[in-house]
């Protein structure tokens, strides 16, 4: 009888000893576990984008998580040496630990700072995440500026491309320097900065077209101012001058005819000017008696 209960015990124990080798073969061939040497930024609110920066992730994230004290992190990015994730917003102000799970294993802990929110959010469009507003700091700290005081707000995110867009900062009731920012591998970065940006300063960076504008934007003259500044260019006499609007186009709304009318003093001429608008301002594109020859104006504004 004994003889015949010890074998079934000992085949039971040969098979959990074949198993547990499998078991720690099958762990070996994970490779190395992931190793966090970073983090950036190393604080921030939650639902700010932080960046893990480290070794053995993985290509890609598979069943990989990203830990957040106790939580799961949603991810935005995986690559090997480079994890992005979002804070998760229910955690209070504190100290945490950060840490990668693979199959290999789980990493070491990297401490992280939950920081509260000072400022409650802003309606969708307006939206800022604590890595522009660092960028944007950082930038002005390594010039020196000390931006304590400051507020900050979107002037304009591109549709073509959203890694991209253009922010202001300074001091409240002070002109604000207006940053273009790009993001890369998940971080925002400041291309260019100052009081103005103009279009041409713009295109020359890589934005897309759609943030090619001009900061602080131009105050739109009226087309009377538009005239004026016209005649006074081509040293034409202004004083007592009388400038009348005639039409505008029915087929292009865009386009408009006035009349300019001296005294008989002047001994200048009456003459039209035919004005077009381009980018938001009026431009002249012809003056004097006879205007039938502009080029692309639209039959129904000739006089």
């Amino acid at each position: 009888m004994n003889r015949g209960k010890t074998l079934p015990v000992l085949v039971a124990l040969m098979l959990v000893a074949v198993l547990s080798v499998a078991v720690a073969a099958g762990c070996g061939s994970s490779g190395p576990k992931p190793k966090v040497t970073d983090l950036d930024p190393p604080a921030a609110v939650g639902g700010a984008q932080v960046s893990i920066i480290g070794t053995d992730f993985g290509d890609t994230q598979g069943s990989g998580v990203v830990h957040v004290d106790v939580k799961v992190a949603t991810v935005v990015s995986w690559t090997n040496v480079l994890i992005s994730f979002k804070v998760p917003t229910d955690l209070p102000a504190s100290v945490v630990g950060v840490s990668v799970l693979t199959p290999a294993g789980e990493s070491n802990e990297m401490n992280f700072s939950v920081l509260a929110k000072t400022q409650p959010d802003r309606p969708a469009g307006t939206i800022e995440s604590n890595t522009p507003i660092q960028a944007m700091q950082a930038f002005e700290k390594k010039k020196g500026v000390a931006t304590t005081g400051w507020t900050y707000g979107v002037v304009k995110q591109s549709t073509q491309n959203p890694n991209w867009k253009i922010d202001q900062g300074g001091v409240p009731g002070q002109a604000p320097t207006y940053f273009l920012l790009k993001k890369v591998n998940g971080l925002w970065t400041v291309i260019d900065d100052g009081k103005a940006l103009t279009q041409q300063e713009l295109s020359g960076t890589g934005a897309p077209a759609d943030l090619w504008i001009n900061l602080p934007p131009q105050q739109a003259k009226t087309q009377q101012q538009v005239i004026l500044d016209y005649l006074k260019a081509q040293g034409v006499s202004t004083t007592g001058v009388t400038i009348t609007f005639v039409k505008q186009s029915a087929a292009d709304p865009t386009w408009q005819l006035f009349l300019a009318d001296w005294p008989v003093q002047a001994q200048i001429p009456d003459a039209y000017f035919v004005l077009h608008q381009e980018n938001g301002q009026w431009v002249v594109k012809n003056y004097g008696s006879d205007i039938t020859s502009t080029p692309n104006m639209p039959a129904d504004l000739k006089p």
